[in-house]
């Protein structure tokens, strides 16, 4: 399964966590190969959040894809348009994690 999720990612130009199996990074883009999102990750639907539920995520996305800045902040739009021998796949946000350091 872990090569078929390193192909899809290339043919898709997108990463696969170097650290899988371990706490994604906060922010984090996974193409996973399940047709949902696990627990500690959201799907990249564009959907909005709450700030205050969500502030360690907004600091790192701001309104960079939509929201008030107040009350609110969205999550990427990334839809999946392609498989890989019919395996479903999801793009998904790890929305809780490692906070990602500067350096």
């Amino acid at each position: 399964m872990r090569k078929i999720l390193m192909a899809a990612a290339a043919i898709l130009g997108m990463s696969v966590s170097a650290q899988a199996g371990t706490d994604p990074y906060l922010g984090e883009v996974d193409v996973l190969p399940y047709s949902f999102c696990p627990q500690g990750f959201l799907p990249a639907d564009g959907r909005l959040l709450a700030i205050a539920d969500n502030d360690a995520l907004f600091a790192l996305y701001g309104t960079m894809y939509g929201g008030n800045g107040i009350d609110t902040f969205a999550l990427p739009y990334l839809p999946l348009k392609k498989t890989l021998h019919k395996h479903t796949m999801k793009v998904c946000i790890a929305v809780a994690g490692i906070f990602p350091s500067q350096n």
